[in-house]
């Protein structure tokens, strides 16, 4: 990453901290820049509100829940209380509302560091996301997602 981002004039100065230290530091915005992923959820809008609502941030200094870039849009705080009570149509509209801000305002730099492709044994059990139903994430290790899941999961 550091030898990616020198072109664009980015000089990364690497710091191998400890968890907690790194923790610490995170939480309380104590960076310049931070590598770190959310766990996210089964649609754009559960990333989105973990980066991006104002309300699970926190001033400089004092642990925020996420949102740790402190990143402030009373605009886009608006538009994720409303998608709770919003039909289908209208959730889809505020998350592509919600993108738009992210990519014009920039709070975070998403990266990629591996694809969702799993490979599951239905010899015993169906119900598994697929690419017609991906109603989730497939990893073992995705909250809330794995919950999802089992749910789905039946015996043959």
């Amino acid at each position: 990453m550091k030898q990616q981002l020198k072109p664009l004039g980015i000089n990364l100065a690497i710091r191998d901290l400890a968890q907690q230290t790194y923790n610490d530091k995170l939480y309380k915005g104590d960076f310049d820049l931070a590598y770190y992923g959310q766990p996210g959820g089964p649609t754009p809008y559960y990333e989105l509100r973990q980066i991006l609502y104002g309300p699970n941030s926190a001033p400089l200094g004092q642990n925020a829940g996420s949102n740790y870039e402190r990143y402030l849009n009373p605009n886009v705080d608006k538009l994720f209380d409303q998608f709770a009570t919003a039909d289908d149509a209208t959730q889809v509209s505020l998350v592509k509302q919600i993108q738009q801000s992210m990519l014009q305002d920039i709070p975070v730099v998403p990266t990629t560091e591996s694809v969702d492709w799993y490979q599951y044994n239905d010899k015993n059990l169906t119900g598994w996301p697929t690419e017609g139903d991906p109603y989730s994430r497939a990893a073992a290790f995705a909250v809330p997602d794995i919950e999802q899941v089992l749910l789905h999961l039946h015996l043959k």
